[in-house]
């Protein structure tokens, strides 16, 4: 379904990004893993801080040099969550989370867009951000950072959708509820049972779960400035 095409793929070396890596293997895209440690399984591997302001540019260039076209896919997956209220929050870590979950999804996604535009003719390009429930307004104690930071990838989507529909663009969101991540291995036995309690299927989702997202919205001619809930009713 995506034969042809060249993906980066950032915060690939676990979780839902490592998972929609391998997924695009799958599905017969190139791959270039932009990664904050190393990886196994992806074409190109980038090791590098999705911080920095140089990053995106480079992964576009590796891109282009070692797979010998642009990349038409981005999914952002990096992200991180430093959980404390808001006023014993320290200046690094707010500014952390805010630079790696919507501030680099923005470079990253102006560094693609800067590419296509370069391009004539233009071609089909994707933009999948990787939000959270959290981030939709389902509150939480001790993540109100983290949350700002989630809530912007929608208001970044929607507007990029528009302002890049007429050049054949597709910028959607997708947002996990409580996934089965190393993240979430780590969880005590009784907060894992309280979780799954408050969803209503009864159980954390998976990578698969995520990544059949993804791939759903990468293929889809029709969505745009979309969000696409995997919570398993959690939000309901």
């Amino acid at each position: 379904m995506l034969t042809g095409r060249t993906a980066i793929v950032t915060g690939a070396s676990s979780g839902i990004g490592a998972g929609v890596a391998l997924a695009l293997s799958w599905h017969g895209a190139q791959r270039l893993a932009q990664v904050q440690a190393e990886a196994a399984g992806p074409t190109v591997v980038v090791a590098g801080d999705v911080r920095e302001t140089e990053a995106p540019d480079a992964a576009v260039a590796a891109a282009v040099d070692s797979l010998g076209a642009r990349p038409d896919i981005l999914v952002h997956a990096a992200g991180v969550a430093i959980n404390a209220p808001l006023a014993s929050m320290p200046q690094d870590a707010l500014e952390e989370v805010i630079d790696i979950n919507l501030t680099s999804a923005a470079r990253y996604a102006r560094s693609v867009v800067r590419s296509a535009l370069r391009q004539r003719p233009s071609r089909r390009t994707d933009i999948v951000l990787i939000g959270s429930v959290v981030g939709a307004g389902l509150a939480s104690r001790g993540q109100t950072a983290y949350a700002a930071s989630k809530a912007g990838l929608r208001g970044l989507s929607a507007s990029l959708a528009l302002e890049m529909a007429p050049r054949d663009f597709r910028v959607n969101v997708v947002e996990p509820g409580y996934i089965k991540t190393p993240l979430t291995d780590s969880l005590p036995a009784d907060r894992v049972e309280a979780i799954k309690a408050e969803v209503p299927l009864g159980s954390f989702g998976t990578v698969d779960d995520v990544v059949h997202g993804v791939i759903y919205l990468l293929t889809s001619n029709y969505t745009t400035g979309s969000v696409l809930t995997i919570d398993g009713g959690l939000t309901l």
